[in-house]
């Protein structure tokens, strides 16, 4: 005897738990992880079964999802685990901030209870805490786009993060300059002649003429720099990740640019051209077999496997403090960061005249706007140089008209 299967008014079958009412809406019924019944409500089947797959996420993790009535800890994870769209790089980003939210009183706040003030408390105690402005925007953008899933659901009215921050703690965030030519000169010379520091050198090199991210740096094949036609072919980056799943704590991932303007083709000069020559020359053997999804033959093959942005960025904070320590009279060098050197390679370029879209096709940005906004800044030296050449040129045309008698 065949099972009479339950249908909607327009003939679709309704799996278990749903039902469809008197007024056409649908409810769908379940258990809770407490043993208790709770219904949901959908105006139509497929809103119903899409908030029934997020129900069951929830209730396979434990949470009982029903009218915001969790934790905004538990709802940020149920957030993060519908995301399958990010970047690897950017769920373990993600991940961070989870671990850095668990310790404060909003994380222990039901989603449905939270309000403007709490909101504006939460920024203000991180603040509090030290964290930087940017962190603190990173955490709010978060946290705002995973309150934005709660209106979505009906679970809150409104998005109590819709704030702007700037109007609740003070922006205290120093714009990373890039480094003046005296301290460039300072910093190579320092590099070049230091036998700890000197293995550095072609990398510095390197991202001071090319403006590369060093994912982008250590992510190179051999096939990827054409000494032939002397440019170098960026469509890839290296980067590190941990799997927790896994048990690993360190792997190498090959991930693809954000957007298409960051595949493009670099020129290379003689120098940076050297670099690469002398890099392939002296890099270990072995570890230049290594094979990262699909990709070998690696330039930057060390003794100890792969390059990684973490080694080399402590390498840089080293060589810095190690120059101040020997040169306490002279002028101290800032803080140099893979970052510091592709934003030196930026300005310059654009201090020696080239076109700015020239300079947005090698930096790999996306728009002008980018190039001009997060990377072109005016130094004291610049100041003084630009302003000697323009009154210098004006001291001669007035010379020209009004010649000595």
């Amino acid at each position: 005897m065949s099972v009479q299967r339950r249908k909607d008014s327009k003939g679709r079958v309704l799996k278990n738990g749903e039902s469809q009412r008197k007024d056409g809406s649908y409810m769908y019924r379940y258990t809770d992880t407490s043993g208790n019944r709770k219904s949901a409500y959908a105006p139509d089947l497929n809103t119903l079964r899409e908030k029934e797959d997020e129900i069951q996420k929830a209730l396979n993790c434990g949470i009982d999802f029903d009218n915001g009535n969790i934790t905004v800890m538990e709802f940020l994870k149920i957030y993060l685990s519908q995301k399958c769209t990010i970047r690897s790089t950017t769920e373990q980003s993600y991940r961070k901030i989870l671990v850095s939210v668990e310790p404060y009183t909003l994380s222990r706040l039901r989603v449905n209870q939270v309000k403007l003030v709490d909101a504006k408390a939460f920024v203000i105690e991180l603040s509090r805490d030290g964290k930087k402005y940017s962190t603190i925007q990173t955490y709010k953008s978060f946290i705002k786009s995973a309150f934005d899933m709660a209106c979505e659901e009906n679970l809150i009215v409104k998005n109590p993060f819709l704030f702007p921050l700037k109007k609740v703690i003070v922006n205290n965030t120093v714009k990373k300059a890039a480094l003046t030519k005296s301290q460039q000169e300072s910093f190579l010379e320092y590099v070049h002649e230091s036998h700890i520091y000197r293995k550095h050198e072609d990398d510095i090199c390197i991202l001071l003429g090319t403006g590369l991210r060093i994912g982008e740096l250590y992510g190179l094949t051999v096939k990827d720099v054409d000494f032939k036609n002397n440019c170098i072919y960026v469509n890839h980056q290296l980067v590190w990740l941990c799997d927790r799943r896994n048990n690993i704590k360190r792997m190498a991932k090959i991930h693809k640019p954000k957007t298409t303007a960051g595949i493009r083709t670099i020129p290379m000069t003689k120098n940076v051209a050297d670099c690469f020559r002398h890099v392939i020359m002296t890099r270990n053997q072995l570890a230049q077999n290594l094979e990262v999804d699909g990709y070998k033959d690696f330039v930057f093959a060390t003794d100890f496997g792969l390059e990684s942005a973490d080694n080399f960025s402590k390498a840089l904070k080293n060589i810095v403090n190690a120059y101040n320590r020997l040169h306490p009279t002279e002028p101290q060098l800032p803080h140099v960061s893979p970052h510091i050197l592709r934003h030196t390679f930026c300005t310059n370029m654009i201090n020696y005249g080239m076109n700015i879209k020239t300079v947005q096709y090698l930096m790999g940005h996306s728009s002008v706007q980018m190039t001009l906004e997060v990377y072109t800044h005016a130094n004291q030296e610049n100041v003084i140089s630009d302003f000697a050449n323009i009154m210098n040129k004006c001291e001669s045309e007035c010379d020209d008209m009004h010649p000595a008698v």
